[in-house]
């Protein structure tokens, strides 16, 4: 589902399931949606301005929803079925406007379309029309006509590998040096980090208490997401059992981006995978 999604795009679903552990919501609901559309990180759509300022209305979901204990945002968190909906229409409205990639901009389309979704009632009570959203829509399709190309695998893993080697000698810094300016990680806290700075304080940290995994990382999946851009799922295992039970095991799931000539990380969530 996700494949066809552009790293703002994906980025929005990245912040919508951080905002719904925030608020302690176990399901990414459609005002999460809305409020990762927000997140300046995420590229938010111009035409969204329209509707108000971010910090207003983030207060006007704050002031709709009863807001929960947060947890951590390495625990998984579903879509619920409005969200799913929204998701749907988003890539409905892509085919409808000849859009090979799902955009930011496709997800407001979806929100209105889902006409009863508290998302959408906000959005209309503060005057944002869907044709305007479309017609904004149409212009980026105007702006990034034609369909991306595809990264050559091969280099994309060859640089996953290096990442590895250098993971499997707990080298904070170095392993840092794969994320971007703006490359995002997620520690299995749920803490949010940016930057190589950001990711490799959390790293030197994680490597410090982390002891649970032994063997190699395995690189188990990996696949093209849009023009230089990859998806990577990493997983370690470890061999010790704990009171009989399977042994647990640490994921990171990372997007690989090409540019000058490098391969960088632009977001990436480490998830401790419980033992069954």
């Amino acid at each position: 589902m996700f494949e066809r999604y552009t790293e703002q795009a994906r980025r929005v679903i990245f912040f919508a399931r951080y905002e719904a552990s925030n608020y302690g919501s176990r399901t990414i609901e459609t005002e999460h949606l809305l409020l990762g559309l927000l997140n300046s990180r995420a590229g938010p759509p111009a035409v969204l301005r329209e509707a108000g300022t971010p910090e207003s209305i983030r207060a006007d979901v704050e002031a709709r929803i009863t807001r929960g204990e947060p947890f951590s945002g390495s625990v998984e968190v579903p879509l619920s079925v409005e969200s799913k909906n929204v998701l749907n229409y988003a890539a409905d409205s892509a085919d409808q406007l000849q859009h090979p990639r799902v955009e930011p901009v496709h997800f407001l389309l979806g929100i209105l379309r889902e006409e009863q979704c508290l998302a959408a009632k906000i959005l209309r009570e503060r005057g944002l029309k869907g044709s305007d959203v479309e017609k904004d829509a149409v212009r980026l399709g105007k702006e990034n006509p034609g369909r991306p190309g595809v990264a050559t695998a091969v280099h994309a893993q060859k640089a996953i590998l290096r990442m590895l080697e250098a993971w499997s000698a707990r080298d904070a810094k170095k392993v840092a040096g794969f994320f971007g300016t703006d490359g995002l990680l997620t520690d299995l806290q749920g803490e949010l980090w940016t930057g190589p700075d950001g990711a490799e304080q959390a790293l030197a940290k994680f490597f410090a208490k982390w002891r649970g995994t032994t063997t190699p990382g395995e690189l188990s999946d990996l696949r093209s997401i849009r023009n230089e851009a990859w998806l990577a799922t990493i997983t370690w295992k470890s061999s010790k059992k704990t009171k009989g039970r399977a042994p647990s095991a640490l994921r990171l799931i990372a997007v690989f981006t090409h540019n000058r000539g490098d391969w960088r990380i632009v977001w990436a969530h480490l998830l401790n995978i419980p033992s069954a």
